[in-house]
C-alpha cells in the first residue's frame, strides 16, 4: 500500500490529537495534500530554508516540524520573509508542511518523541 500525507497525518494524530494544541497554536497540515504520496518525511525542529533544500535534495515529500512554519495570517507572497520564501519552495517542489506542536507531550503517550517515531517507521 502506498502511504499518502494524510495516511501519515493519521498515525501523528493517534500519538499527537489536535484537539490537545493550545488555543494560540496552528498545528496540523500547513501546506500540501492529504492524498498526496509519501515515501520519504524529514523531521525537524524549525523550518528554515535550509531544510527546505534539503528536503529537495532528499526527496521529501513531508517535513514535519515541531515550530510552525506559518504562526500568523500571510497578506502576500512575494519572497520578503524566510517564511514567503521557504512557502513558495515548499509549493514549487510539491512538498508538504506539517506542524505538531509541543501539546503532544500532553497526549497520552506522554512524550512528542513517540509521533517523531512512528512517523519515521510510517515512512521507512
Amino acid at each position: 500500500m502506498t502511504e499518502t500525507i494524510g495516511s501519515v497525518i493519521s498515525i501523528i494524530e493517534q500519538f499527537a490529537p489536535l484537539g490537545y494544541q493550545e488555543n494560540y497554536d496552528n498545528a496540523g497540515l500547513q501546506i500540501g495534500d492529504y492524498k498526496t504520496p509519501v515515501s520519504n518525511v524529514l523531521v525537524c525542529i524549525d523550518i528554515t530554508e535550509e531544510v527546505i533544500d534539503e528536503a529537495i535534495s532528499k526527496k521529501a515529500e513531508l517535513i514535519v516540524s515541531h515550530h510552525p512554519l506559518i504562526f500568523v495570517g500571510i497578506k502576500r507572497l512575494v519572497g520578503n520573509t524566510y517564511v514567503e520564501r521557504c512557502i513558495a519552495k515548499a509549493i514549487r517542489n510539491n512538498i508538504a508542511i506539517y506542524f505538531i506542536s509541543i501539546y503532544s507531550s500532553s497526549s497520552s503517550t506522554g512524550r512528542a518523541y513517540s509521533s517523531f517515531s512512528i512517523v519515521r517507521s510510517a515512512s521507512s
